[in-house]
């Protein structure tokens, strides 16, 4: 719900669609993550 409010005041701003950066951040966030696990399996 808080993200929610959050991604309103975001797009209220006028910086983009608020709701899809706040989900396209926690996707990105965990990238180097992955990456790294990946180059340790192989």
């Amino acid at each position: 719900m808080i993200l929610v409010w959050l991604g309103e005041l975001v797009t209220e701003k006028g910086i983009g669609n608020g709701i899809s950066l706040i989900i396209f951040a926690g996707i990105n966030i965990y990238l180097p993550f992955y990456r790294g696990s990946i180059m340790v399996i192989t």
